[in-house]
């Protein structure tokens, strides 16, 4: 049995073998476990308890400072190059909002990368106000002309990620993103896009979305 400690409870690889088998079936594991990613999902006040528990967490989240503060509605997170400091300006945060962060490996100045590519910020779990920042890679030209296609939209800042706010009435839904380090020659583009329901309007969105970038620092 091995067993991964995570925010809201372990995930368990076990088999049940004979004895005499258990060297064999002790390295099929071993090699299995290290194929294997795990989304890492929970709410604040969860987040901060495991982070606590620095001799039980892995070695690649021993760099990620994350703070949560109740009573001004408001956290940081730290997550390699990527800062992001909130509080209700953005949305209203509370003990029960969730936090989602899903690790990689990636290709970063030619050099292997294992992070997190995708973090995803719940007002609560049962809503759908969410932040979703992530890291685009610029494809391979292995994968073809749509991949590409889809970076050149990236780098051109289109729509969802132009900046401009998209309200539906009829799903009483909006939403906006824009793309964070827009550099020529740039190998990773990280977007934020920023989604609400109920009572919006254009102005609202774009003073959310404002007060979300500037909480978002990226280190060069």
């Amino acid at each position: 049995m091995y067993i991964l400690p995570l925010p809201d409870g372990p995930v368990l690889v076990t088999t049940t073998q004979d004895s005499s088998f258990v060297q064999d079936y002790e390295w099929d594991m071993h090699k299995v476990c290290d194929h294997i990613l795990t989304a890492y999902v929970a709410a604040f006040e969860d987040w901060t308890h495991f982070f606590s528990m620095r001799q039980y967490i892995p070695s690649f989240l021993q760099n990620i400072r994350f703070q949560w503060n109740s009573s001004e509605q408001s956290f940081s997170l730290a997550c390699a190059d990527i800062r992001i400091s909130a509080d209700s300006k953005v949305l209203d945060w509370n003990g029960n909002s969730e936090m989602f962060l899903a690790p990689s490996w990636y290709k970063q100045k030619e050099t292997a990368v294992f992070g997190f590519r995708k973090i995803i910020l719940n007002k609560d779990p049962w809503g759908n106000d969410f932040i979703v920042v992530y890291r685009n890679i610029i494809p391979d030209p292995k994968l073809g002309s749509r991949a590409m296609e889809n970076w050149n939209n990236l780098t051109l800042e289109r729509h969802p990620f132009n900046g401009v706010p998209a309200v539906s009435a009829r799903d009483n839904t909006g939403s906006i993103g824009a793309i964070l380090n827009n550099k020529p020659a740039a190998e990773s583009l990280i977007s934020v896009y920023l989604s609400m329901e109920n009572n919006l309007d254009e102005e609202n969105l774009r003073s959310r979305f404002s007060a979300l970038r500037q909480s978002i620092s990226i280190a060069e």
